[in-house]
């Protein structure tokens, strides 16, 4: 408690964003991100390593302090940044590394997620034949 009396307040400031931007994590903090970016008109790439965005948020019941519905919160905005046209979702995406710098370029992997309907014409159930070799 006698650590905080020495704390000092943050001091505000603004960023210049610079086109595209890139959000590594998807988040509640990363969605939110990418939705005030989205909104304000700039192009956004949320990208996320597991095959779902949500974090573990995702996860929880309630959350503090209200005992809101965790999903009652998190869904809206996840239809949200996945409809919304300036952002570019990519799950199960993965980055080597990413220097903490103000200008820098990017290479990411993404990982195979969904089978492309139109590649898919139908299905049949498989019988194996008993032909001697």
């Amino acid at each position: 408690m006698s650590r905080s009396l020495e704390l000092e307040p943050l001091e505000p400031f603004i960023a210049e964003i610079k086109e595209p931007t890139l959000i590594v994590g998807g988040g509640i903090a990363g969605i939110s991100a990418a939705l005030e970016i989205a909104n304000a008109g700039h192009q956004v790439y949320l990208v996320e390593r597991e095959p779902s965005i949500g974090g573990h948020m995702a996860q929880f019941d309630k959350t503090f302090p209200t005992l809101d519905c965790a999903a009652c919160i998190l869904t809206p905005r996840m239809s949200e940044v996945g409809q919304h046209e300036n952002t570019v979702s990519g799950l199960a995406a993965s980055s080597p590394s990413l220097p903490r710098t103000a200008s820098w370029r990017s290479r990411m992997m993404l990982k195979a997620s969904m089978v492309k309907a139109p590649v898919t014409t139908g299905f049949s159930q498989y019988r194996r034949s008993r032909k001697s070799r």
